[in-house]
């Protein structure tokens, strides 16, 4: 009981706010934990660090002091002493391998001789050293603490050979003073070797914080990082560090270096001012920090643990106040259903488990036009009407009284049967529901006769639309097919007039001939009747030219397609409208391309450019120079023939109806606008296209895409004369022709010139 009353306050908050609370609670508690034993953790490091620190220096100290000493060894050698004094060359050798002999002993880099002039006069590495190299050491400060009686020293982090270096100094007296300086070059290296059996980071830096010495790959020469400062000691990305300033509980100002993809470092340094360095002691983090992570997780788990025992005893307290809440809205949702489906305007019935009905609601007495006893006990197949209705909506009953358990029906259009025996369409909906007693169904009930009413009226009024839609249509197809005939019968006469004109003047030049032929025979002149005939010859070949490419152009070929050629295409094409390019007085340019075959008919392909080139000429009516362009292009896959002119070219109205059947700008009567829509059809059927688009420079140009004759061009470059006309034009070079004009927008026209 009294923890009952304790936890009586944990249930007036849910369950997301509770956990929450405890987590936040864990969370403060292990932070806090956290920081306490990491600050505790530093301290031990730290203190641990300083005697490590002190021990690492007194080693230093004791390797350096070893050799303060060491110059004075040549301020004591009579050779030496002579040697400067006398400057005598035969006594070098004898000093240099005194000098080599003990640099050997004492394991140093390098011995030398300075007279006071800085001048090497005598060094420990003169086997090394090239014949005649003389070094100086003027202006040296350990030279000048020499000169003045003093022991000098001198610290290089970089020496001759890239390593940290100590330079020794200590003057040589002889019977006049002062006669030179002894020096002595130790390398700092050395030290080195003391620290590389340990684990522990060691680094000596100077007062740039640049690193000479240290037992770590990769660091030396590398600047420390001071606080908030990042620096990479090494090629991957583990190897950089940031310096982070801290403090501990008694107020000791530390420097971390961390690294969160390696390891992270307490960093304690102490100055040598006599030297100028810094020594630094690097203890290691990671086990304080998988200490640290270790104490987190048990933290985080004992909280969630207690804080899971907590949320248990609550969940149990809520479930039993939660059923006493459920019984009571249980019995309150059960009179609220009895209102609302009393007062609801859909039918309403409950089935029991073997389909019988247990109550009907009013608006469902309305319906059957019964009254409720009347329903009661009534198996649902008496109240549907059969006939209409899916198969799964006339199983249902027959299911539920075989035991079965049927998948609910949602909306299905049905029949039911009222009390008087009609019936009526409705939409119909079968639930499961469950009552304390066992398992029923509900049943709702549509009432759709109005629906169904709208619905046939629409349907009747569609069908009466359909049939208009219908007649109308037959009546414009009449109508196309009367502008068919008559655009058919304006074309034959337009070509029977083309055809008279072209074959009028070579019978009036036959006939002119014959009169000619005639007196000639009369003055007995051989020569110029044998003249007169080759002139009737030659004007029959025109005729026959004529005639022949009339056929070909009227012929329709049922052949498999094959290779046609662009060039033979073309001069076929421009033969037939030679004369009309002659009679516009238009300047042509063409270009020529033999390797360029086609996979098509050839007759279809003449018919889409004699469309195409007689829009053109069209369009050139009335245009101050006219000028027709042909070009021959070619890709990986497709050729194209480029049709351009320089008219007045297509507005944006028209190129959207380009290509649609019976579209057309000109005039009544001279087209119907088929010419380009069949054009459009004989590519489509050749696995080609057309397009259009209006030039920068003026006019229109089309392009008739066909696809190549196996798949490729033959490589052969294109011909062309100078100006720009293809070689064996029909027309000539660059033939200029009267013309007269229509507008661009007449290209819908069908093509039969």
């Amino acid at each position: 009981m009294p923890l009952k009353r304790l936890l009586q306050p944990l249930l007036l908050l849910n369950g997301l706010s509770l956990f929450g609370l405890l987590v936040l609670a864990t969370l403060v508690f292990t932070w806090q934990l956290d920081r306490f034993s990491y600050d505790r953790g530093l301290a031990r490091l730290h203190a641990a660090g300083e005697s490590r620190l002190l021990f690492h220096i007194s080693g230093i100290r004791r390797n350096l002091n070893r050799t303060r000493t060491m110059p004075y060894a040549l301020a004591q050698n009579a050779e030496v002493i002579r040697l400067l004094e006398q400057d005598d060359a035969a006594l070098r050798p004898t000093v240099e391998r005194f000098l080599e002999q003990i640099n050997q002993v004492a394991g140093s880099r390098r011995w030398e001789v300075l007279d006071r002039q800085a001048r090497v006069v005598a060094s420990s590495d003169w086997r090394d050293r090239p014949p005649g190299r003389t070094e100086f050491y003027q202006g040296a400060l350990f030279f000048e603490q020499a000169l003045q009686g003093e022991r000098g020293g001198y610290f290089e982090a970089r020496g001759a050979n890239g390593l940290p270096v100590y330079l020794l100094s200590a003057p040589i007296y002889g019977a006049g003073g002062l006669i030179g300086v002894g020096l002595v070059t130790l390398d700092l290296g050395r030290l080195e070797e003391s620290w590389t059996a340990t684990d522990e980071a060691l680094l000596v830096s100077d007062a740039e914080q640049l690193v000479f010495l240290t037992n770590r790959d990769g660091w030396r020469y590398q600047r420390l990082p001071l606080a908030g400062r990042r620096v990479r000691l090494g090629p991957s990305a583990a190897d950089e560090l940031r310096g982070v300033a801290g403090e501990l509980g008694d107020g000791t100002r530390v420097v971390t270096l961390e690294n969160p993809a390696g390891p992270a470092f307490l960093m304690q340094s102490v100055r040598l001012d006599d030297l100028g360095w810094q020594v630094h002691f690097l203890a290691d983090l990671r086990p304080l920090l998988r200490q640290q992570r270790a104490l987190l997780l048990f933290c985080l788990g004992g909280g969630l643990a207690a804080g899971l025992l907590l949320l248990l005893l609550r969940e149990r307290l809520l479930k039993r106040r939660l059923h006493a809440e459920a019984d009571a809205l249980r019995l309150r949702n059960e009179a609220q259903q009895r209102a609302i489906i009393g007062g609801t305007q859909v039918g309403l019935i409950t089935l029991d488990q073997a389909g019988r009905v247990r109550a009907v609601n009013p608006a469902a007495m309305a319906q059957f036009g019964v009254r409720a006893e009347l329903l009661s006990g009534r198996s649902l197949g008496e109240l549907l009407d059969p006939a209409p209705g899916p198969e799964s909506l006339r199983r249902f009953p027959a299911q539920l009284r075989e035991g079965q358990s049927p998948p609910a029906v949602r909306a299905l259009e049905g029949g039911i049967r009222r009390g008087d025996g009609s019936c009526f369409p409705a939409l119909l909906s079968i639930n499961p529901l469950s009552w304390e007693d066992g398992d029923g169904y509900l049943v709702t009930i549509v009432d759709i006769s109005r629906r169904k009413r709208a619905e046939q009226a629409l349907q009747q009024a569609n069908d009466a639309l359909e049939q208009r839609v219908a007649e109308r249509t037959e009546a414009l197809h009449r109508a196309q097919r009367e502008l068919i005939q008559q655009s058919k019968l304006a074309a034959l006469g337009t070509l029977s007039a083309a055809i008279a004109h072209e074959l009028n003047q070579p019978l009036t030049a036959i006939q002119t001939s014959v009169y000619s032929g005639r007196l000639l025979l009369q003055r007995a002149e051989p020569d110029g009747v044998r003249n007169q005939l080759d002139r009737i010859a030659a004007m029959a070949e025109r005729m026959a030219l004529i005639s022949g490419q009339l056929k070909v152009f009227a012929h329709r070929r049922t052949a498999p397609c094959g290779a046609v050629g662009a060039d033979a295409a073309l001069d076929q094409v421009l033969g037939l409208l030679a004369p009309r390019i002659e009679q516009q007085g238009v300047r042509l340019r063409r270009q020529r391309r033999p390797t360029l075959q086609f996979y098509g008919d050839q007759p279809r392909i003449e018919q889409v450019l004699i469309n195409l080139l007689g829009n053109a000429l069209d369009a050139l009516q009335g245009q101050a120079d006219p000028a027709l362009t042909l070009t021959l292009e070619a890709d990986a896959e497709q050729g194209c023939i480029r049709v351009c002119d320089n008219g007045p070219g297509l507005s944006a109205a028209v190129l959207e109806q380009l290509f649609d059947p019976f579209f057309t700008t000109k005039e009544v009567g001279e087209g119907l606008g088929l010419g380009l829509a069949i054009s459009y059809g004989i590519l489509r059927d050749l696995e080609g296209r057309i397009d259009a688009e209006n030039r920068p420079e003026g006019g229109a140009c089309f392009s008739l895409w066909l696809p190549l004759f196996g798949g490729r061009e033959q490589d052969r470059p294109a011909q062309s004369d100078q100006q720009g006309n293809p070689q064996g034009n029909p027309q000539g070079n660059q033939q200029p022709h009267p013309q007269s004009s229509n507008q661009e927008q007449g290209r819908g026209d069908d093509g039969q010139q």
